[in-house]
């Protein structure tokens, strides 16, 4: 302190709120469930930009033989509540990949109050599919899952890390060895694609 009092340590605690779990369910042992993926892996996490409550978590059962059901799941509660966002349409979508492998989720803001597109890095590239979400009708998934861009654009690669900025409106994707691919003008081209029609090109 510039006054010359002596230092004092003030602590703050954060609302009783945001320090309960998200949910209180239990399985047979007796642990708790913290989630679709509990005492599983988690592979990605994503939020959207727009709205802190709307979250989608991706992953597979058992990392030790990478075996199990590929899921991905939504929440448009901060995690009290989920909903399978077309897992098995993801995998059909994918297909012939052998497996799925979620390793990015992104969320992405559309024009539109509460929708979104939700993104998923796979082996096969990145697939969307589009989110309506709202106090009203909670949160809904579209039943199928599209790929973003041509082969010519974005090859048949294992993607990875997916991130948004919403200021230039700009997706980055990472590969595994082919490089990073960057979407301008990205929720203008979901937004097409939502409505069925040709959207911008990914760029190298």
């Amino acid at each position: 302190r510039r006054d010359g009092g002596a230092d004092t340590l003030r602590a703050y605690a954060l609302p009783s709120s945001y320090a309960t779990p998200v949910t209180l369910n239990y399985d047979k042992e007796g642990d708790i469930v913290l989630g679709p993926v509990s005492h599983d892996m988690t592979v990605s996490l994503a939020q959207s930009p727009a709205d802190a409550t709307l979250v989608a978590v991706g992953g597979w059962p058992r990392v030790s033989d990478n075996g199990g059901e590929e899921r991905v799941f939504v929440s448009a509660d901060e995690g009290r509540t989920w909903v399978d966002a077309s897992s098995k349409a993801l995998v059909e979508a994918v297909s012939p990949a052998r497996r799925v492998r979620v390793s990015g989720l992104c969320l992405i803001p559309l024009s539109s109050k509460g929708a979104h597109a939700l993104l998923a890095s796979t082996t096969a590239g990145v697939f969307a599919a589009f989110v309506e979400a709202g106090l009203a009708v909670g949160v809904t998934v579209s039943a199928n899952w599209v790929r973003v861009g041509e082969y010519t654009d974005l090859p048949l690669v294992l993607a990875s890390g997916l991130d948004y900025d919403a200021t230039s409106d700009t997706l980055a994707l990472a590969t595994m060895g082919r490089g990073i691919y960057t979407l301008s003008g990205a929720a203008r081209a979901l937004e097409a694609m939502k409505h069925g029609c040709k959207g911008a090109t990914a760029a190298e």
